[in-house]
């Protein structure tokens, strides 16, 4: 799945037959962006992470204990 900081992306992304300009445009997010959460070079901010995961089918949930 990947690591936490990269939120298993990628993979996800190349499983659906997907370019990350594709998913730059289907999420809103920037591919500069989605480029380097995928390398692990930033730490997203958790709407990045949402929108890019939605594009992919995902639901992203925060729960605070």
């Amino acid at each position: 799945m990947g690591n936490l900081k990269t939120f298993g992306i990628k993979s996800k992304r190349l499983a659906k037959g997907m370019s990350s300009r594709k998913l730059a445009e289907l999420s809103g997010v920037s591919n500069t962006t989605i480029l380097s959460i995928e390398k692990g070079e930033c730490d997203p901010k958790f709407s990045s992470v949402q929108k890019i995961m939605w594009a992919l089918g995902y639901k992203v949930t925060l729960e605070l204990k």
